[in-house]
């Protein structure tokens, strides 16, 4: 037996819009981060160190549509007894399709105590996902850090994002994007030289909005990001 404590789905909206939850008190999320997400457009509050970390590479992720972390909190009857957990996200990606995720370090997996907090959440989240027919994601810091360079690059991008995000970098991106598109190819050096008289901060800013919107695409997978960094323009 399940239940869903949570309200219902307006189609012409995200099905979760913001979390459950409320901040803890207390030694649970003693590594709280609140970071701005570019996507949302608002402050998104995790729990550890690994949530944030999963947060950034879900915002990176150019198939992404909509998340919500915290988003759904629900009960189910499990042999060993009720369980209550709330996920960690729920994602819609842009082909429509929506899944719940769930961010556990390894060394709480491998624990061989079948009962213990993490296996029994595990699987009444999984429990709950197959009698609703959603996807379930359960990730580990194997998953989440496998390129740590990808992760770092994107911790930079959405650092600048956060901090320009109430200056209206569009103009700006529409030059930047003409500048590479007639060019073929340039660094982001070579387009700072580009624009003389524009705050490098914000060059770099309406790059790296370009980049998480798809508008740009880079290496960030093998190469650092940095002045050399070659742009080069994506899906219009």
């Amino acid at each position: 037996m399940t239940s869903d404590m949570n309200g219902s789905n307006n189609d012409k909206e995200p099905r979760h819009s913001k979390p459950v939850w409320k901040t803890p008190a207390g030694r649970y999320g003693n590594n709280r981060w609140f970071v701005f997400s570019p996507t949302l457009k608002r402050i998104v509050v995790l729990a550890s160190d690994l949530e944030y970390d999963e947060s950034v590479l879900i915002e990176a992720n150019r198939n992404m549509k909509y998340f919500c972390e915290q988003p759904r909190r629900v009960q189910v009857d499990l042999p060993s007894g009720l369980v209550t957990t709330v996920f960690d996200f729920w994602i819609q990606w842009k082909d429509g399709k929506e899944e719940y995720r769930e961010v556990k370090y390894r060394r709480d997996l491998l624990k061989t105590n079948t009962k213990s907090r993490a296996h029994r959440q595990v699987e009444a989240q999984q429990t709950w996902c197959e009698l609703h027919a959603f996807s379930y994601v359960l990730e580990t810091e194997d998953e989440i850090r496998s390129n740590p360079m990808y992760l770092d690059n994107w911790k930079i991008i959405l650092h600048h994002l956060a901090m320009t995000a109430d200056v209206d970098l569009n103009p700006l991106v529409r030059k930047v994007i003409k500048l590479i598109l007639t060019a073929g190819q340039l660094t982001i050096a070579e387009v700072e030289r580009l624009c003389p008289g524009v705050d490098r901060v914000l060059v770099k800013a309406a790059i790296f909005l370009a980049l998480h919107g798809g508008r740009l695409r880079a290496p960030l997978e093998t190469k650092k990001l940095g002045p050399s960094l070659l742009l080069e323009v994506g899906d219009q």
